[in-house]
């Protein structure tokens, strides 16, 4: 995100959970009205540990007394466990696709376990890159496989929106 944004990695979240850095050190404002970032700041050897701290927890109650929507961007959802204890601590989770490079079991995968530990977590997928007129027929398949999903638990009498 500090690329994106052009700003300073340093300091960032971690270096606020280890008390490294005050809150006003941390939270900046990009050219863009109304956004703020906060970068992930020192690499922590242990991120996982982190990010499920009673620190972390803290830490978002704050930012949701100050803020209207907190949107946080987590590394996919199958290569390491960050995007798992974001997705537990989170109010909604929204899974976000690469058009013709996210595999579709990768995908698959993702929504069952998904699915399986919140159904009323699971807000929605995003296609990044997608065009619509060359890959109709590749992207039905997860169409169809979310909308099913959707209707399974429909069934079960899990309210979804």
């Amino acid at each position: 995100m500090h690329t994106v944004f052009g700003i300073d990695r340093y300091p960032g979240l971690s270096d606020y959970l280890f008390s490294n850095a005050d809150l006003e050190d941390i939270v900046k404002k990009t050219k863009l009205e109304n956004l703020n970032v906060i970068t992930s700041g020192t690499i922590p050897p242990n991120p996982s540990e982190l990010l499920g701290s009673k620190q972390m927890k803290l830490f978002i109650e704050k930012m949701k007394s100050e803020y209207d929507f907190i949107i946080i961007d987590s590394p996919p959802f199958i290569s390491v466990t960050d995007a798992e204890i974001l997705f537990r601590i989170s109010d909604g989770t929204i899974l976000v696709l690469r058009a013709s490079k996210t595999p579709s079991d990768a995908f698959y995968r993702t929504c069952e376990k998904l699915m399986h530990i919140d159904p009323h977590n699971f807000l929605g997928v995003v296609f990044n890159n997608f065009k619509f007129n060359n890959s109709y027929g590749y992207y039905h398949n997860y169409y169809y496989y979310y909308s099913r999903s959707t209707e399974k638990t429909k069934n079960k009498g899990i309210a979804s929106s």
